[in-house]
Parts: C-alpha cells; structure tokens; sequence
C-alpha cells in the first residue's frame, strides 16, 4: 500500500478522501478509518457491491452511519471540492447533499470503534485482536 499524504492538510476525513481519490486509476475508493479492528473482508466487500454503479455507499446499523467505511467514486471529486470551498467539511453535511448515495444496512461488529484504552479492553474482552 502507498502512503498518500493530504494535498491540502486540516481539512478533516474529506479532505483526505479528496486526496486519495485524486491519486487512483479505479473508479472508486473503499474508505476505512484505522480504528475499526474488527473490519473483515466479508463487510468489506457488501459495501463494495452495494455501491458500484452509484456516487457513495454507506453502511448503517442502529448506532449510526459509518461515513468512514465507505465505498467513494472519482466521480465525487468536483463534488467534494466544491463542498470544501464552501467549509463543508463534515463527512455527514457532505454526503446528505449526495443524491446518488446508497445506504447500506449493516449487522455485526465490524465498524467497532477503539478511541480509549477501555473500548480496546471492552472488545478484547469478546474477541482476540
């Protein structure tokens, strides 16, 4: 995998997704956050076929939307510039004004956020990482 920095840094998650669309030759971009340790690729590939053929694919389950585990395309690019130049940089603000976006419903744990020391202790508890 190639590290990409940001072109333009301090513009939050949609500014790098800008950036890493901006680089790919394929018309889209599968999007995962690094602190999702129970992310597989079974998941992976749901979002994926749920959203070739439209602008975003983003799963859903009862405790919200996971804007950052989420299929993207190029084709966003003009979109996504046009919502930073205008200081939308908010991944929900950004996709509501989508109209191609596909909501994905999504069972399991695989979108499991780690942000402290107790949600890591919490998962280990019920799976080996």
């Amino acid at each position: 995998a190639e590290l990409l920095r940001d072109e333009a840094p301090y513009l939050g998650p949609l500014g790098g997704i800008l950036s890493a669309l901006q680089k790919i030759e394929t018309p889209y971009a599968f999007v995962a956050a690094c602190d999702m340790p129970l992310l597989n690729p079974e998941a992976i590939r749901g979002v994926v076929a749920a959203g070739l053929g439209h602008a975003a694919a983003v799963p859903f389950h009862p405790g919200g939307r996971e804007y950052l585990m989420a299929l993207y395309a190029r084709s966003l690019i003009p979109q996504i510039r046009a919502s930073l130049e205008r200081g939308v940089f908010a991944m929900r603000d950004f996709c509501a004004g989508l109209e191609d976006l596909r909501w994905v419903p999504m069972a399991g744990e695989s979108a499991a956020n780690v942000n402290t020391p107790e949600d890591l202790r919490r998962l280990e508890g019920r799976h080996a990482l």
